[in-house]
């Protein structure tokens, strides 16, 4: 919903928890091994939604059912996942390099000449 994204296994009465549901987003329900996806727009005063997945060759579609309904107010929203500290190190590491060498500085400039000069093969520029 909007920028979170939850992936699990699904199991009957267990409910998956956005922060917020989104205004005019539409909500995405992928079912993977991939089978298939569909788009369900979300409409102001409903809370329950059919999703049908088509595909070719197959007479029925799949479908399943959603039912999409706000947090209660003082539920305490489920805090982001946590990022690897391996992965949070090598970004930390990178970050570091490119500013310890102003690479971004580099490119930036390399970037707004190129724009500016508009030559005919920029790879050879």
């Amino acid at each position: 919903a909007g920028q979170v994204r939850r992936q699990a296994a699904v199991s009957n009465n267990r409910p998956f928890r956005f922060p917020q549901k989104p205004k005019d987003s539409p909500l995405k329900v992928e079912i993977f091994k991939p089978v298939g996806a569909a788009y369900v727009v979300l409409r102001p005063g409903e809370d329950q939604y059919k999703v049908s997945f088509s595909f070719a060759g197959e007479e029925t579609p799949m479908t399943c059912e959603l039912h999409v309904k706000p947090v209660p107010e003082g539920t305490a929203a489920l805090p982001p996942p946590e990022e690897p500290k391996e992965t949070t190190a090598t970004a930390k590491e990178a970050k570091d390099y490119l500013e310890g060498h102003e690479v971004m500085q580099f490119v930036q400039s390399l970037l707004q000449t190129l724009i500016k000069d508009k030559p005919k093969d920029p790879y050879r520029y």
